[in-house]
């Protein structure tokens, strides 16, 4: 773990020195995160209000195109219910609230400005290592927290991007930058075989580059 975090780390740093231009920002995410489970037995029972924060880092190669980057933390989760073996009956349900640091790795496409506007795509994906789970589990009409979630979690996790958005320029190189994006997850986020789920994240993004 510790050594594909290096490596995406000199990877990063190989790819500004190609860059004609480093641009930097800092934004924030509210949206709704839940899980998909394809366990029999297992569906999900909602969705959560998430929220993501962090810096951005763009290396563009021309004005038009570059790789989107930057550091970020997820706070994510979902609910999912446990069905009794051959019936229909509910067993259990779960709600697990989780953080991951993430480094998105994306291709960033973007128009010629038009007046104050220029408009941006961009499609990638993004590592994330697990920092903290907790969760709570009701059963039998009884509530309680869950000992050692992080346990049940596993610490690597990646996802899909994809994302859509506009940046208005207000003053010199400083760009307010507004958008949607969608994290679609890769990887099973929890340990074992009994449980299967991956996260899903949809989040509307406002920021500032410099």
């Amino acid at each position: 773990m510790k050594k594909g975090l290096l490596i995406l780390i000199i990877y990063l740093v190989s790819v500004s020195a190609y860059a004609q231009k480093v641009s930097l920002g800092l934004k924030a995410s509210p949206g709704l995160a839940w899980f998909k489970s394809d366990t029999k037995g297992i569906k999900s029972n909602g969705s959560k209000l998430g929220f993501s924060y962090g810096a951005i880092v763009d290396f563009l190669f021309t004005e038009n195109y570059g790789l989107g980057s930057g550091l970020f933390i997820n706070h994510v989760g979902g609910k999912l219910e446990f069905q009794q073996i051959d019936t229909t009956q509910i067993a259990s349900k779960v709600d697990y609230r989780l953080q991951y640091i993430n480094i998105p790795i994306t291709l960033k496409m973007r128009t010629n400005e038009i007046g104050y506007f220029r408009y941006f795509g961009q499609f990638g994906i993004q590592p994330g290592i697990n920092l903290g789970a907790k969760g709570t589990i009701e059963a039998l009409g009884l509530k309680s927290d869950i000992e050692n979630a992080k346990d049940d979690i596993n610490t690597f996790n990646i996802s899909l991007v994809v994302g859509l958005g506009t940046m208005y320029n207000f003053s010199g190189n400083t760009s307010l930058v507004l958008g949607i994006e969608w994290n679609n997850g890769f990887s099973d986020v929890f340990k074992g075989d009994e449980a299967k789920g991956k996260t899903n994240f949809l989040v509307a993004n406002v920021g500032v580059i410099f």
